[in-house]
């Protein structure tokens, strides 16, 4: 999801090549990063499946704030939801070394 008029959500379109690396910022590091080809840009499907999707990332509680916090500006500038076709992931976990 990314709000439709962003740079970023202009920039995307189907058939652009993307990459995202999601990490997390305290030691032993772990990362995921992800690269394909963008498959569909369309119009969010509403309050109900971005409620879900923060609850996924964030969980209820934290998930719930990020969709109060952010309702003001999904009024003003709707979101869209970005799909793609992932083909090369690589991640890393630096805990396995430290266990």
């Amino acid at each position: 999801m990314t709000g439709r008029d962003s740079r970023k959500g202009r920039l995307l379109a189907s058939g652009v090549r993307v990459g995202f690396v999601v990490q997390s910022e305290a030691p032993p590091y772990q990362y995921v990063s992800v690269e394909g080809p963008v498959t569909s840009v369309a119009p969010s499907p509403g309050d109900a499946e971005e409620r879900q999707l923060a609850h996924r990332y964030l969980g209820r509680e934290a998930g719930d704030a990020y969709v109060a916090s952010t309702a003001a500006r999904r009024a003003a500038e709707p979101n869209v939801l970005v799909r793609i076709r992932p083909e090369r992931w690589l991640s890393v976990d630096y805990r396995k070394a430290f266990a």
